[in-house]
């Protein structure tokens, strides 16, 4: 099937961290261990009912508050940071703005409560890249890898997952999507990425090109030129089928 979706992860992918991420401020201010951060995070077992939006935002923050032993202010500025600690890959968003109208373009990714209207506010990527769809984990219950998560997407897009080029910066959520069709490439950086797109795109249009009929590739004065030779017919004939591939090697 030929390609006609690009689906793409945000964070990692759309929005790259800053320099000095949320995990490396938070260290810092906070005076934590390397590491600490995230083993906290982790063991706190947020991760799992947030992505899926099984606790409200409220419950989220507060949570976390308590996790890290946050004031009302630290809390503020941790909630403001974890959304702010991001810049927009914009060679990448340029790229895939290109590839409109051509291509439905849709994203997924797995994200806390309250991402959709917090990335929109300070990025407008749904206005940048004219999105027809944008899945969050948290407002469907589900999650990469889930096959079932992959699947409403192409749904929602009405494509099927071997038309779709999928673009994740974890390795789990590529193979998720490999695992039900799509092909998939692991974001390394965005030189890389945009380059594997391109040859899939290439090679989709490539494939496609040579699965159209002769009849419909040739126009009425290349028929003129060759009355006899009847091409929807010249497979069921010997003679004809040597005329045939005479004829077109003329316009090879």
């Amino acid at each position: 099937m030929p390609i006609r979706a690009v689906i793409f992860d945000i964070g990692g992918v759309l929005l790259l961290e800053t320099p000095e991420d949320l995990a490396m401020k938070w260290t810092r201010r906070l005076g934590l261990k390397d590491g600490e951060f995230m083993q906290l995070l982790v063991a706190s077992g947020v991760i799992g009912p947030a992505n899926v939006g099984a606790i409200t935002e409220e419950e989220l923050w507060g949570r976390l508050g308590m996790i890290y032993h946050l004031d009302d202010d630290q809390l503020r500025e941790f909630r403001d940071d974890n959304w702010a600690m991001q810049e927009p890959n914009m060679k990448l968003i340029h790229f895939l703005e290109s590839l409109r109208p051509r291509y439905k373009l849709a994203t997924l990714s797995n994200d806390w409560p309250g991402a959709r209207e917090q990335q929109n506010r300070m990025f407008q990527l749904e206005e940048m890249l004219g999105i027809e769809v944008m899945l969050y984990s948290c407002e469907e219950g589900m999650q990469k890898p889930d096959t079932d998560f992959y699947l409403l997407a192409c749904e929602r897009l009405g494509v099927h997952p071997e038309e779709v080029v999928f673009i994740d910066d974890r390795e789990q959520c590529v193979k998720g999507a490999q695992r039900v069709g799509m092909k998939a490439i692991l974001f390394k950086d965005t030189d890389q990425t945009i380059a594997e797109v391109q040859a899939c795109l290439e090679a989709s249009e490539s494939s496609e090109t040579c699965r159209i009929p002769l009849k419909d590739v040739l126009t009425s004065r290349d028929m003129q030129l060759c009355p006899s030779v009847d091409i929807t017919k010249s497979g069921t004939d010997p003679h004809l089928r040597a005329k045939s591939a005479r004829f077109v090697g003329h316009f090879l």
